[in-house]
């Protein structure tokens, strides 16, 4: 008799929140999102993190706030790119300030989308973006991004008496 397979445990996800206590508050970080409800949620998390978010909700309207925040003296540290928006997706509003040159070293793009095949990963690097998040964006893989293109501060472990 063969036994039947038994069913496969599900991991729970982990009860402790990610840590982002080495971010440096206040980074300036524009999410580039058309649609309402992920606004809020990549908002709140992002502003969990200590930083500062401005929307833009399109290509078009993320391309301008660039620009403006650079002539302005102002500019972001970091771009959170919806790739499928209307008027002008996140693949042309990259390679549009790609081409304005706005250069990777001086303002790193992630692609914000749902699309996560290989394809999907490679085409946002096609287009001059240097990372990928998967929606639905999940905490913890929004902060090891965050620790990996923002500036960190050494946090150090505290000591025993």
């Amino acid at each position: 008799m063969i036994k039947p397979k038994a069913p496969e445990l599900k991991q729970e996800p982990s009860a402790v929140p990610p840590d982002h206590s080495n971010l440096i508050a206040g980074a300036r970080i524009l999410l580039a999102e058309d649609h309402d409800i992920n606004r809020v949620l990549v908002t709140t998390m992002l502003e969990r993190c200590g930083q500062a978010v401005e929307i833009a909700e399109d290509g078009q309207q993320a391309v301008a706030a660039v620009m403006g925040a650079k002539a302005s003296a102002t500019p972001f540290d970091l771009v959170l790119m919806d790739i499928q928006m209307p008027e002008c997706d996140g693949y042309t509003a990259t390679e549009t300030l790609r081409s304005l040159g706005i250069s990777a070293d001086e303002l790193p793009i992630v692609a914000l989308t749902a699309n996560a095949f290989e394809d999907d990963v490679r085409a946002a690097k096609d287009a001059g973006m240097q990372g990928h998040l998967a929606k639905p964006l999940e905490f913890a893989a929004l902060v090891e991004t965050l620790q990996r293109w923002l500036p960190t501060a050494d946090v150090e472990a505290p000591t025993a008496p």
